[in-house]
């Protein structure tokens, strides 16, 4: 009774918000649209980027709040830079950033690799922090693009380097007389650990360590740079903050203290008398890409988790995950067109199901053998599965700190008969047919000849990640397997180890794509999108559409949530039906540079 009334009050709760903001957006929208149809672009422009906000990688989320404008994204950023380089109204760029950043660091540095290409064309750049308290390095590592920098008045620069923080779930586990069973090829491929572990393995201290060293060296490298410093001052002074916003200025961290408005009153003075700002979102959205003419480029994107058929939307908010259907339609119909010359397929996903990926795999390589060039963008992260779909291009492009690699697979089970005792809750399982029907029930752990059914699985699925890697690679088995044991590499150690071709972000990936499908070098082009972008209300309906998704797992999780202890364990139980409960994942941990 108590699971029905919940199914059918989350089911009211959905209808009224459906209504309600459906109405608000409605209204959003058209208003929206009439002030963008009334609003011109000024004669003196100065680009405004706000990095304090969330970015995607590519412009294809719902955003509530914006009615219908598309959030900022990375792709979007690189677009817009590089349309306003060549454009005579704009004069320069405004960057407003914190200490975080809401970016892989790989993301991060494709943006500020637009923004020194976008000085080459002599316009200026001033940015604008209000404070820089977090002892990350995000934040400043963008901000510091700029030939000016500015901090707020009662602001610290706190900037110390990269790190990383993991959480464990053992202890957790054991208090609700509960475990996790674990089988991951191999010693590097950690995304469940924390449920058996109560701290790091020296393998994954090892990974995060050379990770997170790659990823200091290449930022620390670029600021000192900017901030004319040699990199060993700059390295020095990191440990000597907080600084203030004068001392910050005397040991050349920034170059003036002062408000927004000041900063901003700055760059309309260098615009000209009638300089004014403009988001660089509006921007592109009223300028168009830079690629908008000339031979065609199939655009194609991977974005989060890779699951088997099509993606399944969230609720209010485009889904952090992508489907092999999806993707392998869209290289199909790429394939068609016979406009199209190259594909570019900008990845950004740590992976998910080995078969999904599999199918992306096999859809490249029948791209390939129609005659389409793929290059493929990998952008912030693509790793496990991520790389399975990415290492059969013809060629591979990464930022210096792509997360890349995570050649390996691992399996995770519950075994919660304790948590149930506690709840009173009992099961029963019967079956007709084999003696395995239940060997993935979380009543009981593993018998010994499940065990070896479950690590057949394995066997097959990482000799094939492995090979198909080594072919796709042109490297030797054995190779492959020294790199592999799903261990991360950054793209500059996994260039190195011939698992990426170039060090880039998506200007070199179309440069590359034009070279293969012997395009002129400095010809146009323009990107096609496959699948079509949506239109804002095609994603409203599709995010709609999984109402009664979040209606069924609030059912399930209603009474077990009361019970504090076992919260952290239900999200990981969701986020496993949230993968259909494959019991063999292609799929690395989250690992969070800050």
């Amino acid at each position: 009774m108590l699971r029905f009334l919940s199914t059918v009050l989350a089911v009211v709760v959905g209808l009224f918000l459906f209504v309600f903001v459906f109405f608000m957006l409605l209204v959003g929208v058209i208003a929206g649209s009439a002030g963008t149809a009334k609003k011109s672009m000024p004669q003196q422009i100065v680009l405004e980027l706000d990095a304090r906000e969330p970015i995607s990688d590519s412009p294809t989320a719902i955003d509530v709040t914006s009615f219908g404008t598309s959030n900022l994204s990375v792709v979007g950023i690189v677009e817009a830079l590089e349309t306003a380089k060549k454009d005579p109204s704009v004069k320069g760029l405004l960057i407003r950033a914190d200490s975080s950043l809401g970016v892989e660091p790989g993301q991060a540095e494709e943006i500020r690799d637009a923004i020194m290409d976008f000085k080459t064309s002599g316009k200026f750049v001033i940015s604008h922090v209000q404070d820089l308290s977090d002892p990350g390095l995000g934040g400043y590592y963008l901000a510091s693009a700029a030939d000016q920098m500015w901090i707020s008045p009662s602001g610290f620069v706190f900037s110390q380097g990269v790190g990383t923080t993991g959480v464990y779930f053992k202890g957790t586990l054991d208090k609700l007389d509960s475990s996790a069973q674990v089988l991951n090829y191999y010693e590097y491929k950690s995304a469940a650990f924390p449920f058996v572990n109560t701290g790091p393995t020296d393998a994954e201290r090892e990974e995060n360590m050379q990770l997170m060293t790659s990823v200091f060296e290449s930022f620390t490298g670029s600021i000192a740079k900017s901030r004319d410093m040699t990199r060993d001052q700059f390295v020095g002074r990191l440990s000597k903050g907080p600084y203030t916003g004068e001392e910050a200025v005397k040991m050349g961290w920034v170059d003036k203290v002062g408000f927004e408005s000041e900063a901003e009153d700055a760059a309309k003075k260098r615009a000209g008398s009638d300089g004014d700002p403009v988001d660089i979102a509006d921007y592109i959205q009223k300028k168009g890409s830079p690629y908008k003419s000339g031979a065609v480029i199939a655009f194609i994107q991977g974005q989060g988790e890779i699951v088997e058929g099509e993606a399944r939307p969230s609720f209010l908010g485009a889904t952090n995950q992508f489907g092999g259907d999806t993707v392998s339609e869209a290289f199909e119909d790429a394939v068609k067109d016979n406009d199209v010359k190259a594909i570019v397929f900008r990845v950004n996903s740590p992976g998910g199901s080995p078969t999904a990926s599999d199918q992306v795999w096999n859809a490249v390589a029948r791209a390939r053998a129609k005659g389409k060039p793929v290059v493929v963008d990998m952008s912030g992260v693509a790793a496990s599965g991520g790389y399975w779909i990415s290492m059969n291009a013809d060629k591979i492009i990464a930022e210096p700190s792509t997360i890349t690699g995570s050649i390996g697979v691992v399996g995770l089970k519950f075994v919660l008969k304790g948590l149930y005792d506690k709840l009173g809750i009992t099961t029963s399982e019967m079956s007709v047919g084999g003696d395995k029907q239940f060997m993935f029930s979380d009543q009981h752990p593993f018998t010994p000849e499940e065990w070896l059914a479950y690590r057949k699985v394995f066997d097959v699925t990482y000799g094939n990640f492995v090979s198909k890697v080594a072919a796709g690679r042109k490297l030797p088995v054995d190779t492959v397997k020294d790199i592999a044991r799903g261990r991360v590499w950054s793209g500059t150690d996994a260039k190195d180890r011939g698992l990426v071709d170039q060090l880039g972000g998506l200007k070199v990936a179309i440069a590359s794509a034009k070279d293969l499908a012997h395009i002129s070098k400095d010809a146009p082009v323009r990107l096609k999108s496959f699948p079509p972008e949506k239109s804002f209300i095609e994603q409203l309906f599709t995010a709609f559409g999984a109402s009664a998704e979040v209606a069924h797992s609030l059912s399930i999780f209603a009474e077990v949530m009361k019970l504090q202890p076992a919260s952290e364990v239900i999200d990981a139980l969701k986020a496993r039906e949230a993968q259909g409960n494959s019991p063999v994942s292609a799929q690395m941990p989250p690992i969070e540079v800050h």
